[in-house]
């Protein structure tokens, strides 16, 4: 199976022909499953301009990679094949705001590869109408920190 960055796959096709889709971790020596890429995923994507700086990827040396402002947005994390969850940090706290919307997502973990620890690769926070409780994180995966695999 080739691996391609969010930039060089177009997910609507691809789903469209009902090829299964893959996440994958970036790093080629772990190369671990993240997440698998369905139509409601592919339609749960969102883009966030005030999020942290997340790692980004390439296929290839030569390959320039943008950062990307493109989220997955992830209700559950059981949702996740393999995936690390950091307990509260300050080093990403903020907040913003989903587009349509007056409710604000206050960031306070970031996600990791479960296998090998390297991100961040997205990050989990806790909505303004939501109660302070972890059952409640709402979790965001970086389209541009995953490659993408399909058969």
């Amino acid at each position: 199976m080739t691996s391609h960055t969010y930039s060089n796959i177009d997910l609507a096709a691809v789903l469209s022909e009902k090829k299964p889709v893959l996440t994958r971790c970036s790093f080629q020596k772990c190369n671990a499953r993240i997440i698998p890429v369905t139509e409601t995923l592919q339609k749960n994507i969102v883009e966030i301009k005030e999020a942290p700086k997340m790692m980004s990827t390439a296929t290839d040396a030569n390959e320039v990679v943008k950062s990307s402002a493109s989220f997955f947005q992830i209700g559950d994390v059981w949702d996740f094949d393999n995936i690390g969850v950091s307990r509260p940090t300050e080093e990403v706290a903020g907040k913003f705001s989903l587009e349509d919307s007056e409710t604000f997502i206050n960031i306070e973990r970031v996600l990791v590869c479960s296998e090998c620890d390297r991100g961040p690769i997205g990050f989990a926070g806790l909505s303004s109408t939501d109660l302070n409780d972890v059952k409640n994180l709402k979790y965001f995966l970086s389209c541009n920190s995953v490659l993408y695999q399909s058969s």
